[in-house]
């Protein structure tokens, strides 16, 4: 599932993960492990699918809850990057 519906439905699942306390620990380890793994492959926004990108060799970017937040990244960078020119 992508778009709006998909990124709530991962947000939500991440909340009820880490939010539980026999699912917390071992949630929060994921997604930490995760997202340095994605940060040292380059891959923005995705940390649900670093995992199986690294050992496929692919680059699916499937409901990724920062996805957002990396698009007004992006765009506040080209913005400033034309403006410095």
């Amino acid at each position: 599932m992508t778009g709006p519906l998909g990124i709530a439905l991962n947000l939500a699942v991440i909340v009820a993960l880490i939010g539980n306390d026999s699912t917390g620990g071992g949630a929060a380890i994921f997604y930490g492990a995760t997202i340095l793994l994605a940060a040292w492959r380059g891959q923005a926004g995705c940390e649900i699918t670093v995992v199986p990108n690294l050992v496929l060799a692919r680059d699916d970017q499937i409901g990724c809850p920062f996805h957002p937040i990396d698009e007004v990244e992006a765009h506040l960078q080209r913005r400033h990057v034309a403006a410095t020119g």
